[in-house]
C-alpha cells in the first residue's frame, strides 16, 4: 500500500508540474503581457521584461526639420534650434557657408531656400539654388559687381545670338532668354562686340566665369535680392544679356516708383546699370 501511495504521488506531482502556467514566474513591466513565458511589450518599451523605455516614443516627441530624437531630447540639424528643432536660425547660413557648406547641401537639410538669398558665396550674393537639378552643371548662381555701361553692338543683330521677341509684358521665353543661358550670351556678344567698356566686356573682366545675366537671370537677381533687401540695386534699369533685335536689348527697371519690377526694350547704345553673374 505504502509503494502504491508513493508511486501515485510521484506521477501525481509530474502531471501537476508538466501543466504548470510558463509565466507564473515572468513578470513582464510597463503594461508587457506575457505568452508562453515571454513578454511582449507596449510600443516604446523593449527588453526581457518591458523594463527599457524609449522616451522618445512614449512622449509623443516629434523632431521637426530633419531633426532626431536621442533619449528623449531632438538633436538638430545644422541651422535649427528649439525643443523641438522648430525654429531656423538664419544667422547661421553664413558660418554654415563660409564652413564649406554648399548651398544645396544646406537645403537637402532642409534649410529653408529663401534663407541662402543674399548670402556672400563663391564671391558674389545667392540668387538661385538649382534645387530640381533642371540645369546641368549649375547648382546655383551668385550676383557680385554694380556698374553701367552700353549694351554695345548698337544697329548690330548678332547672328549667334537668338531674337528674343515681347511675350505681352511677360517674361520673355526661348532661347538666349532662359536660366542657364547668360554665360554663352556673353561670350557671342563679346566676339561680335570688341569695343572696351560694353557690359558683357564688364562682367567677363570681373573673371572668365563672370557673365551678364540673361533676363530671366536678372529677374531672380530681383526677384531674390533686390525685393528682399539684398544687394544695394540702383533706383534704375539694369542690362541682360538677351538680345531683341539689331538695336535693342531686353532690360528689367529695378526699384522705380512708376514701374518696378517692369520688363523694358532699350536701345543698345544706352547707358544702364549692370551686375555680374556667375554659376557655380
Amino acid at each position: 500500500m505504502k509503494i502504491e501511495y508513493l508511486l501515485l504521488m510521484f506521477f501525481g506531482l509530474g502531471i501537476i508540474n508538466s501543466c504548470a502556467d510558463e509565466c507564473d514566474n515572468v513578470v513582464c513591466l510597463n503594461g508587457g503581457i506575457c505568452d508562453n513565458g515571454e513578454c511582449f511589450c507596449p510600443n516604446g518599451f523593449s527588453g526581457i521584461d518591458c523594463e527599457i523605455e524609449d522616451v522618445c516614443i512614449t512622449h509623443n516627441i516629434d523632431c521637426q526639420n530633419g531633426g532626431t530624437c536621442l533619449d528623449g531630447l531632438c538633436d538638430c540639424l545644422d541651422g535649427y534650434l528649439g525643443t523641438n528643432c522648430e525654429r531656423f536660425d538664419s544667422t547661421k547660413v553664413q558660418d554654415l557657408l563660409d564652413g564649406g557648406r554648399t548651398p544645396l547641401e544646406l537645403v537637402n537639410g532642409n534649410i529653408p531656400i529663401d534663407s541662402l538669398y543674399g548670402k556672400f558665396y563663391k564671391g558674389g550674393l545667392i540668387f538661385y539654388v538649382d534645387v530640381n537639378d533642371e540645369i546641368d552643371g549649375i547648382e546655383g548662381m551668385v550676383a557680385a559687381m554694380d556698374d553701367s555701361a552700353v549694351w554695345g553692338c548698337s544697329g548690330t543683330d548678332i547672328v549667334s545670338l537668338n531674337n528674343v521677341p515681347w511675350n505681352g509684358g511677360n517674361l520673355p521665353d526661348g532661347i538666349g532668354a532662359e536660366i542657364g543661358h547668360g554665360f554663352i550670351n556673353t561670350s557671342e556678344i563679346l566676339t561680335a562686340c570688341t569695343t572696351n567698356g560694353i557690359a558683357s566686356k564688364l562682367c567677363r573682366d570681373f573673371g572668365n566665369q563672370w557673365f551678364l545675366p540673361s533676363i530671366k537671370e536678372l529677374d531672380l537677381m530681383y526677384t531674390n535680392l533686390d525685393q528682399n533687401g539684398y544687394g544695394d540695386f540702383a533706383n534704375d534699369e539694369y542690362w541682360s544679356s538677351t538680345e531683341y533685335d539689331a538695336d535693342f536689348a531686353w532690360s528689367k527697371v529695378f526699384k522705380n516708383d512708376f514701374s518696378n519690377g517692369f520688363l523694358a526694350l532699350i536701345a543698345k547704345f544706352e547707358n544702364l546699370h549692370v551686375r555680374a553673374a556667375k554659376s557655380f
